[in-house]
């Protein structure tokens, strides 16, 4: 094998291509150009449609690990950095609708403050020498028993002015402000109860009723301005056992008295659920349908609600960017803690634990994978709608190709054939002519009747041969788009009568008549007269070819207000249905090359309709099988 060809050996080991005919062998090699790169294309396609599928998925479970990662570090963060014991004290460090208690390593609570009780032994009357007792005797005695009023004030105040004790100096000053009260002496009382509302929260009275709040109170009971919103403050904070009582004793008064009282009830349930929970070990318990989590952090132990751990989370986890397709979820062992959405199903995307507390485990989902592949199916599609264009496109492109290389070969075909008519159309004629022309010329037709219809015949197959020579020239020229048409004013009955004087002695010969009807008036166009005398010379040429010897053809012109209309119509074997749109195509010809008893190249019809056309118009056939075909050329009047 050489190699001198490197094209044709590709061809030979191609295989069965090598064997189909060139023009076979060409097309196929166009198809396949067109179609590899098809196929190349559409796997590529397919194999990126995957991985960026792929690639997706991977850059959601990184997402989520780092996402997983953060909220461990946040988590453990928030957990093992409560606020300090000194935080509680004056107020509420967190979300005020929230319970929570803290307690110490031996289990004294932190927060909410604890209660200072009144113990029987703390009543600082017993703690007083013989005379100042003495004194508080007597006092007691002038006001309740005696009724003294007036003795009884110089005996408190003298008690408030001489008790060491400040707890016993603030128990005699009450009692001398309500004494200066009841006298009249209400500025005094005033002054004095004012001052002793600043007093230590564990300076009780007799009766265990904090003196502070108790002078406070009575200022209100006076309508004395007084801040009720730091009284009520320093009732929860700084709490005793009456601190609830003396809560209710205050006017409604603004919403922060409100909250102040729902706050001192959060403290009294904490308190409650401090002393079941502190001293347990399990770091997640359930208490009256509240479900509790403990924290152990250093010294103390804090104790949470789910909900409280919810928000502590979602206030941790605010500068993180949650996605909206992924799920953040906090385990406490298989107890649900926090959940980024409501719904919290889907795909296990990342997981890890926290630290310091191994039962704390946090999750993250993949909860709405359409929205997380909502972008890549928004990027397939596009893929998929420009490669299924590109096949389209591809696929259009081989039919294009292949119709055109079979319109080629058939424009071959019948280019061959019009070769081979043209040849035989002028080739029988001209040998006839030199035959006749030798004779006349040789003197062998010496009879003057004879000789006339020599030069007759000769005559009329030299007009026959210029009339072939034209139609091929105009079909020349209409195939370069080179044929120009003369427009102007034209009789069209003087341009039929000089078309069938053309075909008259055609028409002799074929013994066929040739019929027309003129038009009453004479009819005027604007158009170019020779074309429509050649259109008219080929339709009546078809004509006279396909009529049998004895028929005739009829040619018949009508007008109307706005259009003219010439028919043609003969009595031969008609046109099927099939072929009367194909008449009309180049070089086309009913029946077989071989087997066709009419003379023509296949161009007359082709050329008549171009005519017919340029002249604004249509031309139709009605035709019926065995009885003959009517041409009917319509032109319009404008």
């Amino acid at each position: 094998m050489t190699f001198r060809h490197p094209f044709r050996c590709l061809l030979g080991l191609m295989g069965p291509l090598g064997l189909l005919r060139p023009d076979l062998r060409r097309l196929c090699l166009q198809v396949g150009l067109m179609a590899i790169p098809l196929a190349i294309l559409l796997v590529i396609g397919i194999y990126f449609l995957r991985q960026d599928k792929l690639l997706v998925q991977s850059e959601a479970r990184q997402q989520a690990q780092d996402l997983a990662r953060n909220s461990t570090v946040i988590w453990s963060s928030i957990i093992t950095n409560f606020p300090p014991a000194s935080s509680f004290t004056n107020a509420n460090p967190w979300n005020s609708n929230e319970v929570y208690f803290a307690v110490d390593q031996t289990n004294q609570i932190i927060f909410p403050p604890p209660l200072h009780l009144f113990r029987a032994g703390d009543n600082p009357k017993f703690s007083l020498d013989p005379g100042l007792s003495n004194l508080w005797v007597e006092a007691e005695a002038a006001e309740f028993l005696q009724h003294d009023f007036s003795r009884a004030s110089q005996l408190w105040n003298d008690l408030s002015r001489s008790a060491v004790s400040p707890a016993v100096k603030a128990i005699a000053a009450y009692n001398f402000a309500l004494l200066l009260e009841r006298s009249g002496r209400t500025n005094d009382a005033d002054s004095l109860l004012k001052e002793l509302s600043h007093a230590p929260i564990a300076y009780r009275l007799e009766t265990g009723l904090p003196i502070a709040p108790m002078a406070a109170l009575k200022r209100l009971s006076h309508s004395n301005p007084t801040n009720t919103l730091a009284l009520a403050l320093r009732l929860v904070y700084e709490p005793t056992e009456f601190s609830g009582f003396l809560l209710d004793q205050l006017p409604a008064g603004t919403p922060e008295l409100l909250s102040v009282r729902l706050i001192w009830s959060q403290h009294q349930l904490a308190r409650l659920l401090q002393t079941s929970f502190a001293k347990s070990t399990n770091l997640l318990l359930d208490h009256e349908g509240v479900r509790w989590c403990l924290f152990p952090s250093g010294q103390n132990i804090f104790g949470r609600t789910s909900q409280g751990v919810e928000t502590l989370l979602r206030n941790g986890l605010s500068s993180l960017s949650v996605p909206s397709y992924l799920t953040l979820m906090l385990y406490r062992r298989d107890h649900l803690l926090y959940s980024s959405q409501a719904e919290g199903h889907g795909e296990l995307m990342a997981s890890a634990s926290t630290s310091p507390f191994s039962q704390d485990r946090i999750q993250v989902l993949l909860s709405n994978p359409n929205l997380l592949f909502a972008r890549q199916r928004q990027r397939a599609a596009w893929i998929a709608s420009l490669l299924a264009f590109s096949t389209v496109i591809a696929l259009l492109g081989i039919v294009h190709t292949s119709l055109s290389h079979w319109k080629q070969q058939r424009l071959n075909r019948m280019k061959s054939n019009f070769v081979s008519s043209v040849t035989h159309e002028l080739r029988a004629p001209l040998a006839s002519m030199r035959l006749m022309s030798e004779s006349l010329q040789n003197g062998r037709i010496r009879d003057s009747e004879k000789q006339s219809e020599y030069f007759s015949y000769l005559v009329q197959e030299c007009r026959r041969l210029s009339s072939l020579v034209e139609n091929v020239l105009s079909f020349s020229r209409i195939e370069q788009n080179k044929r120009v048409y003369e427009f102007e004013p034209a009789d069209l009955q003087m341009v039929i009568a000089s078309a069938i004087n053309t075909m008259l002695p055609f028409a002799t010969e074929r013994t066929v008549q040739l019929l027309f009807s003129p038009h009453e008036k004479g009819l005027t166009i604007n158009g170019d007269g020779l074309a429509l005398q050649q259109a008219l010379v080929n339709l009546l040429d078809n004509a006279i070819k396909h009529s049998s010897p004895g028929t005739s053809v009829q040619i018949s012109c009508k007008s109307s207000k706005d259009k003219v209309t010439i028919e043609v119509a003969d009595t031969g074997p008609g046109i099927p249905v099939r072929e009367r749109e194909r008449i009309f195509d180049l070089f086309y010809r009913l029946g077989s090359e071989l087997r066709r008893d009419t003379q023509g190249v296949g161009i007359g019809l082709s050329i008549v309709r171009h005519v017919v056309q340029a002249h604004n118009g249509t031309i139709e056939v009605d035709s019926t099988p065995g009885k003959g075909a009517r041409f009917i050329i319509t032109i319009l009047r404008r």
